[in-house]
C-alpha cells in the first residue's frame, strides 16, 4: 500500500496549526519540537511577523532566524541592528531583547531553536533544478521555500504527493522521502 501525505510527514501549509507568541505579538506555526522531561532540546517553526514589535524570549536557547518569505526584516538584538533580507539568515541568543520592524511588509522566518549545550539544529539551504531530487531522512525536517516539488519514498513505485510554497515535511516513522522538481528547499536534520 503506498504512503499517504501524512504518513510521510507531509504537512501542508493550510494544516500547519497556528498558535501566538507567548507575548501576543504575532503567530507561529510549529513544526516540528523535541523535549527532554519539561525541557525544549530543539524546535523548528516558522514564524508570521506583520507588524513591529518586541520577540518573546526564550532563556537556554540559541536561535537561528532565516527569511523565507516577504521582503525584509530588521532586527534590533541587543541595541545591535540588523536587517535580513529573504533567503538570509541570523543567529542569536533566545536570552537576547529582540525588537523588529517589517519595513517592506509582512515576512515568513524560519525559526530554528536549540538548547545550549546540544548540538545546533541548522537549516542546509538544497536548491532544487527540476533534474536530480534530493533524499529527506524520515527523521529530518525540510520546508518547501518555492517553487513545487514531489514527495515519493525512494525506490517505491507508490503515490506522490504534491509540495507547494511553505509545504514542510516534519520527521516521522518509516522511510526516507525523496523530493524531486524545481524551487528551494531547507532542509533541518532533527
Amino acid at each position: 500500500m503506498a504512503p499517504t501525505a501524512s504518513a510521510l510527514g507531509l504537512v501542508p501549509r493550510a494544516e500547519q496549526g497556528v498558535t501566538a507568541w507567548r507575548n501576543g505579538g504575532g503567530v507561529t506555526r510549529a513544526l516540528a519540537t523535541c523535549r527532554r522531561g519539561g525541557e525544549v532540546l530543539w524546535r523548528v517553526s516558522i514564524a508570521h511577523i506583520d507588524r513591529d514589535g518586541v520577540f518573546s524570549p526564550f532563556p537556554g536557547l540559541d536561535r537561528r532566524l532565516t527569511l523565507v518569505a516577504g521582503h525584509t526584516l530588521a532586527l534590533t538584538i541587543d541595541g545591535h541592528e540588523y536587517l535580513v533580507r529573504c533567503g538570509c539568515s541570523i543567529d542569536f541568543s533566545g536570552d537576547a531583547d529582540v525588537s523588529c520592524t517589517v519595513p517592506g511588509g509582512p515576512v515568513e522566518a524560519l525559526n530554528v531553536m536549540t538548547r545550549r549545550g546540544t548540538p545546533p539544529r541548522i537549516p542546509v539551504d538544497v536548491p532544487l533544478d527540476g533534474t536530480r531530487g534530493v533524499r529527506v531522512a524520515a527523521g529530518d525536517l525540510a520546508l518547501l521555500v518555492s517553487g513545487a516539488t514531489t514527495v515519493t519514498v525512494p525506490g517505491g513505485a507508490g503515490a506522490r504527493h504534491r509540495m507547494g510554497a511553505l509545504d514542510a515535511l516534519v520527521p516521522a516513522a518509516g522511510a526516507d522521502r525523496w523530493v524531486t522538481g524545481a524551487g528551494r528547499l531547507l532542509v533541518v536534520h532533527c
